[in-house]
């Protein structure tokens, strides 16, 4: 039995953060956004358009969105990524016709594109639900801006959703982590099998603790329980599995066979584990179900938790020593797929085996004033 005396973090998987326009939470990694967004630029707002009431068929969202939105042109300084540039290179049956697709395609240096973005409505305009007040972009023409942008369904604008995490002034440090972010390939991959590998990003320490546990009730002796301080810290990070094959990769995702697992690695080689799946109620689970499984196109990425599919941070509590730690995520899974029975659709195949993440570095603070330090 354990008693908490700091606030410990529960574990989060796809967090259920406040949304705007767009669908995406408010407060999620930069590897995500940049993985969700099909160009990325620095460039700076040239012309800026007068509210305009549309209906948008927006990323992320179910049904199309009605509401205010603003058109921003804006001049492009540099691309740090495009989508569609590099869809025309994996798919080019020559250099010519690579070529020929990637200048239909990739916006250039000193060119203009047209982004829409949420926005207040004129005075005296009624406003529209889908977005907060203040939560929407609001470009300055003499500024310049890392913008992380999404592709509109049959529109040639471009979307700047309200997310913060997707618009930025284009400093140094900004831009540096938005690169670094956008680049999927440095991302710490484990080795691939049967084209699929697996990385944990964005990890980091948030916020080491200490806590009472009871290591004797002390009832025998007829006192109260005997207690020890332990430490540890909160720990968060995005787990992201890809396809490096050319054809669709279908997983795993029955929570019940317990297919994720996290371990880190301290400076003097203690490997500390942690169980996502301690307190699940496996008495009460479900028969497995072709629901319970993901398909990842060749080349795609998805992020993943102990749960399933999400697209936020996994949080945990583990204890961990203040010093530098090595993170490891792996994924396994030995279930096969169902044979059809009459009538039915063949269901796809399922991915068989075990990979493991490349390591992950995170440093753990010691907390000031919090007593002993966890182990000493």
């Amino acid at each position: 039995m354990v008693k908490d005396t700091a606030i410990l973090g529960a574990l989060l998987v796809g967090l259920a953060l406040p949304t705007g326009a767009g669908g995406m939470p408010d407060d999620i990694p930069p590897e995500i956004v940049a993985y969700k967004s099909e160009l990325i630029v620095i460039g700076q707002a040239s012309e800026v358009g007068q509210p305009a009431e549309l209906e948008l068929a927006l990323p992320d969202e179910a049904k199309p969105v009605k509401g205010w939105f603003r058109t921003y042109k804006v001049k492009i300084a540099r691309v740090i990524k495009d989508k569609g540039a590099s869809e025309a290179e994996r798919d080019k049956k020559t250099p010519e016709d690579a070529a020929e697709k990637e200048a239909a395609t990739k916006p250039a240096r000193g060119t203009e594109i047209a982004v829409l973005a949420c926005s207040d409505p004129p005075k005296g305009q009624r406003r529209t639900g889908q977005a907060r007040p203040g939560s929407h972009p609001r470009l300055v023409q003499r500024w310049q801006y890392v913008l992380l942008l999404r592709s509109l369904p049959d529109r040639p604008e471009y979307y700047l959703p309200s997310n913060p995490m997707n618009y930025a002034r284009a400093r140094g440090t900004e831009v540096t982590r938005i690169e670094k972010a956008a680049n999927v390939d440095a991302w710490p991959w484990g080795e691939a099998l049967a084209g699929l590998q697996i990385a944990v990003v964005a990890a980091k320490s948030v916020l080491p603790f200490q806590r009472q546990q009871i290591i004797a009730s002390g009832a025998d002796r007829g006192q109260g329980p005997a207690v020890q301080r332990v430490g540890g810290a909160h720990v968060q990070a995005v787990v992201a599995l890809r396809n490096t094959s050319q054809q669709p990769i279908t997983i795993n995702m029955y929570k019940w066979d317990k297919f994720l697992s996290l371990r880190a690695i301290g400076p003097d080689g203690k490997t500390v584990e942690h169980d996502f799946y301690k307190y699940y109620r496996f008495d009460r689970q479900p028969d497995f179900h072709p629901k319970y499984t993901a398909t990842i196109p060749p080349g795609e990425v998805l992020f993943t938790g102990p749960d399933g599919p999400g697209q936020g941070r996994i949080g945990v509590s583990m204890p961990l020593t203040p010093g530098n730690w090595k993170l490891h995520a792996a994924y396994s899974s030995q279930r096969e797929a169902e044979e059809a029975k009459d009538g039915e659709e063949e269901k796809a195949k399922l991915w068989t085996g075990k990979i493991e993440s490349a390591p992950a570095a995170i440093e753990v603070r010691k907390l000031p004033g919090f007593g002993p330090t966890p182990g000493k």
